[in-house]
């Protein structure tokens, strides 16, 4: 149970960083 949260969170957590990559993309490209 403990490493089943552990990977759901490591999970949200990547999740988080792609979608924080990807506007950053968006915002990237919309100012040049």
């Amino acid at each position: 149970e403990i490493v089943d949260s552990m990977r759901q969170r490591v999970i949200a957590l990547e999740r988080g960083k792609i979608v924080r990559d990807e506007h950053r993309g968006v915002y990237a490209n919309a100012t040049t």
